[in-house]
This record gives C-alpha cells, sequence and structure tokens, in this order.
C-alpha cells in the first residue's frame, strides 16, 4: 500500500484548506454582521429622530386644540352677548314705541283739556313736560 506518512500529510492539507474556507466564511458573516449593526444602529438614530419629531408635531397640535378650545369659549360668549343685544335692543325699541304712544295719549290730553268751552274744574292741571 503506499506511504502512511503520505496519507497524513494530504488529510492535513485538506483540514488546512477546509479550516482556511472556514475562516473566510467567519470574516466574511462577521463583516456582514458588523455591517448589519452599523444599519441597525443607523435606523435607530433615524427612529429617534423620527420620533423626537413626532413629539414635537404632538405638542404643537396639542398647542393649536387649546387655542381653538379658547377661541371657540370666546366665540360662545360673544354670540351669547349679540343675542342679549339684540335682545335688548328688541326691548329699548318696543320702550321707545311705548314712549312715542304715551306722548300722542299726553298730547291729546293736554290739547282736549285746553280746548275752549271746558271748565277750569275739569282741566288737568298737572304740568306735563314734553317727552
Amino acid at each position: 500500500m503506499g506511504d502512511p506518512g503520505a496519507l497524513a500529510s494530504g488529510g492535513r492539507k485538506v483540514w488546512l484548506a477546509v479550516a482556511t474556507a472556514e475562516l473566510a466564511i467567519i470574516l466574511i458573516l462577521a463583516a456582514g454582521l458588523g455591517h448589519f449593526v452599523a444599519g441597525e444602529r443607523w435606523l435607530h438614530s433615524k427612529v429617534l429622530a423620527l420620533r423626537e419629531e413626532m413629539a414635537s408635531t404632538n405638542r404643537t397640535v396639542q398647542e393649536k386644540w387649546e387655542g381653538w378650545d379658547v377661541c371657540k369659549n370666546h366665540t360662545h360668549v360673544l354670540q351669547r352677548n349679540v343675542t342679549n343685544l339684540t335682545q335688548e335692543v328688541t326691548r329699548l325699541n318696543s320702550d321707545i314705541a311705548q314712549q312715542e304712544v304715551e306722548k300722542g295719549r299726553l298730547r291729546g290730553i293736554s290739547t282736549t283739556g285746553r280746548s275752549p268751552g271746558c271748565s277750569s274744574s275739569s282741566k288737568d292741571t298737572r304740568n306735563f313736560a314734553p317727552v
């Protein structure tokens, strides 16, 4: 048969080739893992930046909503004031109309009380100032 040392020498060569290939694969995987970790860190930093931006946007939206609520409350107050003022103007116009009717009535009494042929006892002696 052949030289037993030759077989052992050939086996070492195969083992060395396999070990070199395994080492190359490990180095390639390590480089890929390093690249993956770097990409993951970059993505993590982007996610953190987006979360911060979203939190800032949420604060801005909340402030705007609070501003709109204040505006809405002021609008309701103004609407109530307009309603109250409209009612007050209506009431005042009614009072003015009643005063005009009363003026007319008083003028009628005044002219009737001064008409000739009336006795002084039936005459209204109160002094009415024009209104």
